[in-house]
């Protein structure tokens, strides 16, 4: 075997291991997620209405609560808002490219109505109290 053949067999052999390598990549896969997941909870006795971007994306049967939404999710920055059947705004989230989400770290916001509780949150399911309501009682209209 030539010099110039075992330095292709070698060069074959290198690549071929690196290939198998289990050490992750810096770059993610050309299927990897690059936005983090919106999740939902309503926890009411009404429909929702879950509007990204100003697009009507589903609507969120009462008792339901999907994490991640199970929808096409447009480019960041989201501008997340959840309405009443009436369409009045019950509670909003915004998202950026800058918003820090991880396993462990999110943003979230609730309402507490008469109706019951609605979470929406990005990143894990969000934990602890949720805020009390500001506005009038009717908010479940």
């Amino acid at each position: 075997m030539s010099v110039a053949s075992r330095r292709i067999a070698f060069a074959i052999l290198a690549l071929s291991l690196a290939a198998c390598s289990t050490t992750p990549s810096p770059f993610p896969s050309p299927t990897a997620r690059t936005y983090p997941d919106l999740g939902i909870g309503n926890s009411t006795t009404i429909t929702l209405t879950l509007v990204v971007n100003d697009v009507v994306l589903e609507t969120v049967p009462p008792g339901a609560s999907q994490d991640p939404v199970p929808v096409a999710m447009p480019n960041l920055p989201w501008q997340v808002e959840v309405r009443s059947p009436s369409g009045r705004l019950l509670t909003s989230l915004t998202v950026t490219a800058s918003t820090h989400v991880d396993a462990t770290t999110g943003v979230d916001t609730g309402v507490f109505l008469p109706c019951g509780v609605i979470d929406l949150w990005s990143g894990p399911v969000p934990t602890g109290p949720v805020p009390r309501p500001s506005g009038p009682a009717d908010g479940c209209s």
